[in-house]
């Protein structure tokens, strides 16, 4: 039992011996450049940048680097210390060279901020140290870097250019939303609409929806710019009927110089005055000019003129330079004149008229007359189509006394047969 407090005595004193390594003292050693090789107190230690465990003490650190003038320092490391140290070294005085290329090359190439030419470039000899290079090359970003020239060696520089961002964004916004967005005329979605990528420059924008009219505009679009187009629709306006018929029939049928079919042919047109040609082979073309209301059918029955043959030549329809108006009713029938003057009833065509305003004048019995004033153009047929407003009934509870002819006198004439007769004379005056 006595020989163990003995050997316990004996381990420390063999402890306190041995130098101890302080694991927790570090020195941290980099240079600029890095890459330098590092001697400590004369023995190798590696290239920088290094991280060393390292006992307390003064330590001597020399840095060499191919180019570069040496360095060397000494440090003292105290116990637990971790101890950083960066050599700044200096390139050695000389002369080297310099090679620059890009992707895609032809790169205009500034040194220090003069012009040295276009990559790919390679240098003759020049002054070492560290020079500013740029590279400008249109549609791509500036390139810059910092170079060292070494002496007596060859620095290499591989540029790849970024193109620069040319494009913009288009955003398209309509009221009601849900209108199909074309752009170009290439469909891109609907309402509300943003895309990207899109060229600077000019775009045509157009919109559709159902029961509103179609919308465009040229938008312009500019590199990393948003631009936006807004607006809201316009319904589209309620339309009407024209219902065509000939004589013969199987004429081509013009609506506003565009054909549209052979008659007899039903149109749906917007509100408003339509020019109309019909045509057939063998027949002189009619034009007539239709106002179509808003859901409103307006019939147009046209009789077109045999051609003039050497057999038989057409009557004049009328002087050059005057106009024509052709006047339709509901009810058929009606008793027109034109400025004051009875040209018979409806349908009816008046030919020979002065260009100029004139009025119109529609009566029959039943129905409240109507008086309208219409421009006539030269060389061109007004149509018109109008509906009587019939007017309303007188009743009475009164009974009227019957009576009787005298002796030797006609009997009443009833009123059809004086509307008859107001017919017959219609029928005869000019036309």
């Amino acid at each position: 039992m006595r020989s163990t407090p003995c050997l316990l005595v004996l381990v420390l004193l063999l402890v306190a011996a041995v130098p101890a390594a302080d694991g927790t003292s570090r020195l941290l050693i980099n240079s600029v450049p890095s890459g330098a090789d590092v001697t400590i107190d004369g023995a190798g230690a590696g290239a920088t940048p290094l991280d060393l465990p390292r006992p307390p003490g003064t330590y001597a650190l020399a840095f060499t680097l191919d180019g570069y003038d040496p360095y060397a320092t000494t440090v003292v490391l105290a116990a637990d210390e971790s101890r950083s140290v960066e050599a700044p070294l200096a390139i050695a005085s000389g002369t080297g060279t310099l090679r620059v290329s890009s992707v895609p090359e032809g790169a205009s190439i500034y040194l220090d901020g003069l012009l040295l030419g276009r990559t790919p470039y390679a240098s003759g000899r020049m002054a070492t140290g560290v020079h500013e290079l740029e590279l400008e090359l249109e549609g791509f970003d500036r390139y810059a870097e910092q170079v060292a020239v070494l002496n007596g060696r060859l620095t290499r520089v591989e540029a790849p250019l970024a193109r620069t961002p040319t494009s913009g964004t288009l955003a398209v916004l309509s009221s009601p939303p849900g209108a199909q967005v074309r752009i170009d005329r290439v469909l891109q979605g609907e309402t509300p609409y943003e895309g990207r990528g899109f060229v600077p420059g000019t775009h045509l924008v157009e919109l559709r929806r159902d029961g509103y009219q179609v919308y465009q505009v040229q938008a312009v679009v500019e590199a990393n710019r948003r631009t936006e187009v807004s607006t809201t629709l316009e319904p589209v306006p309620p339309v009407g009927r024209l219902s065509l018929s000939s004589e013969p029939s199987g004429a081509r049928v013009y609506l506003d110089g565009a054909e549209r079919g052979l008659t007899p042919l039903s149109l749906e047109a917007t509100p408003g005055l339509h020019e109309v040609r019909v045509e057939a082979d063998g027949y002189l073309a009619e034009t007539v000019t239709a106002e179509v209301r808003a859901g409103a059918e307006t019939p147009l029955a046209l009789t077109l003129l045999p051609a003039a043959t050497p057999e038989l030549t057409a009557a004049p329809t009328g002087t050059a330079g005057n106009g024509a108006v052709r006047v339709a009713s509901e009810p058929p029938g009606a008793v027109l004149a034109v400025d004051g003057d009875l040209r018979g009833v409806s349908p009816r065509t008046v030919r020979d008229l002065v260009p100029g305003p004139h009025r119109l004048t529609l009566t029959a019995p039943g129905f409240t007359a109507l008086e309208e004033t219409v421009e006539v153009r030269a060389g061109e047929t007004l149509f018109v189509n109008r509906t009587l407003v019939r007017l309303p009934r007188a009743t009475s509870n009164a009974t009227l006394p019957a009576t009787t002819p005298a002796a030797g006198e006609p009997p009443l004439v009833p009123a059809v047969a004086v509307l008859a007769a107001a017919a017959v004379l219609a029928g005869r005056v000019r036309s």
